[in-house]
């Protein structure tokens, strides 16, 4: 997946939010600027082949917001053409190392 074309696409169409990521990043007290702010200044740590269907892409980018909270979004990218927000949240320590890495190895790493 390239993140090139994520952040192009956001800087030109934007990005929709789901429900659930509105929910989940309300919960986190995570703002639309924190969402945009990681998908451009972090980096793609895992892709999910297993949900590529049609033209369907997705993935987790990782990123530490400036007051250095770290920030986990997942994002689909639909015929190349739109970014959905699937869902973003801090990522639990007892799941993830460091943030970035998955103590229980599930989507396939950049």
């Amino acid at each position: 997946m390239d993140l090139d074309l994520i952040q192009q696409l956001v800087q030109q169409r934007g990005y929709r939010l789901t429900a659930h990521a509105s929910i989940e990043a309300t919960k986190d007290g995570i703002s639309p600027a924190d969402i945009r702010y990681v998908i451009f200044h972090g980096k793609i740590i895992e892709e999910y082949p297993e949900r590529e269907y049609s033209d369907l892409e997705t993935c987790l980018i990782y990123g530490v917001l400036p007051d250095k909270i770290p920030l986990h979004v997942v994002i689909d990218v639909v015929h190349q053409e739109a970014v959905v927000v699937v869902t973003a949240y801090i990522p639990d320590r007892d799941k993830w190392l460091a943030s970035q890495a998955r103590r229980h190895k599930r989507g396939k790493k950049k």
